[in-house]
């Protein structure tokens, strides 16, 4: 058994209005030397096998809308 964790975010460009009131309630808590929030989905994924391809066939059938966002593999535990 093994696990993958993949994290999915919005490509650059792309408005994350969630990022952006994160930032504004963070410079209200004092929080005034944060310029960009931006954020992201992760999943950990249990495998019988954990391999990169497994994990990229994954997230390429459903996790990711490769339109609007990007993905990482941060991890492969096996």
């Amino acid at each position: 058994m093994g696990r993958g964790t993949v994290c999915v975010y919005l490509k650059e460009g792309m408005h994350d209005p969630e990022g952006e009131k994160i930032k504004e309630a963070l410079c209200l808590l004092g929080f005034n030397n944060i310029t960009k929030v931006r954020v992201g989905k992760l999943y950990q994924i249990e495998l019988e096998e954990a391999t990169s391809n497994a994990i990229t066939a994954a997230c390429e059938a459903l996790l990711v809308n490769p339109v609007i966002e990007r993905y990482e593999i941060l991890e492969i535990e096996e």
